[in-house]
């Protein structure tokens, strides 16, 4: 069994993962809203599942960012 490691960020490092998290929580929506909009079309309509799962985990990473960063 591995063992863990435990890291330690700046705060301005940490608030450039955050940013990065929001950039890519935006685009995958984005993305996912374009598939939706065009399921008629086979290969988007097997890619928008994926896309979504994206969506959801950028959406949790974003969300313990933000958290973190409400409780300071």
């Amino acid at each position: 069994m591995q063992a863990s490691t435990t890291y330690t960020f700046t705060s301005q490092e940490f608030g450039k993962m955050s940013k990065l998290a929001d950039i890519v929580y935006n685009v995958s929506n984005v993305i996912e809203q374009f598939c939706l909009a065009r399921q008629e079309i086979e290969e988007i309509a097997y890619l928008t599942p994926v896309v979504a799962n994206l969506r959801d985990k950028a959406d949790s990473l974003n969300y313990i960012f933000l958290s973190a960063l409400d409780s300071d």
